[in-house]
């Protein structure tokens, strides 16, 4: 039984598995840090942000092949736990959350809709 990528929901949460997979290992990479420890000069990424990342990808790789409704559970709720995480007086830092956050619960809830609910 060959596994498909079959819908743009599918498609979408693979290149978060794999935007999350790489985020994981670039914590890893000495020459994306400053002085500081900071990735790229602005983010300071832990052991436990980088479970996070981790744990996000494979969910996203797993549900992106699962099957669309998979993937469009993924999306919006890990869309909606993001978007919870990016809630901070740091606004900046946060940003990228709050975007990734807001793309993903938009994809889930309005791409690939079942027929039932399409208009």
């Amino acid at each position: 039984m060959a596994i498909k990528i079959t819908t743009l929901s599918q498609k979408i949460v693979l290149a978060y598995g794999v935007f999350f997979i790489l985020l994981f290992l670039l914590n890893y990479v000495p020459a994306v840090h400053d002085q500081n420890g900071l990735l790229f000069g602005s983010f300071r990424i832990d052991l436990t942000d980088d479970i996070i990342h981790l744990i996000a990808a494979i969910w996203a790789l797993v549900a992106s092949f699962y099957s669309p409704r998979a993937a469009r559970f993924y999306l919006i709720c890990f869309g909606i736990l993001y978007l919870v995480d990016g809630i901070s007086p740091r606004v900046l830092v946060k940003a990228p959350h709050m975007i990734i956050g807001i793309i993903a619960v938009f994809a889930g809830l309005f791409l690939d809709r079942p027929k039932k609910y399409a208009k």
